[in-house]
């Protein structure tokens, strides 16, 4: 659950706030269109990936992390989100696309196609 939506989610983040000039995590996802962003991917990329959490609610879950992320307090910066990606893309977000392509109706796992 955290390296799908806590790690991964920052690593949708970093670099599209890296490209739109960010310093700060919390500048870039008090963005009403960097907030859409991060929703979306957590909503439709990421919770369907995840099994179902005892005493969780996934959706709740991910709004708060957007709570968290826009939290001035951290301090946290865009540059240090983007260090070392070519090790933290593999270990957090290529899981997630992998698991929908293998959700896809006609993938290899044995989908209906189409």
């Amino acid at each position: 659950m955290k390296l799908r939506l806590l790690n991964a989610g920052h690593q949708c983040l970093a670099y599209f706030a890296h490209l739109c000039g960010f310093e700060f995590v919390h500048d870039a996802a008090r963005d009403p269109s960097f907030a859409d962003f991060l929703f979306g991917y957590f909503e439709s990329e990421a919770i369907p990936t995840l099994p179902p959490v005892p005493g969780i609610d996934l959706h709740d879950y991910s709004r708060t992390l957007i709570e968290r992320f826009a939290n001035a307090g951290v301090r946290d910066t865009v540059a240090r989100l983007c260090a070392y990606s070519s090790d933290r893309i593999p270990k957090w977000l290529v899981p997630v696309i992998n698991d929908n392509l293998a959700r896809r109706p006609g993938s290899a796992d044995g989908g209906s196609g189409g």
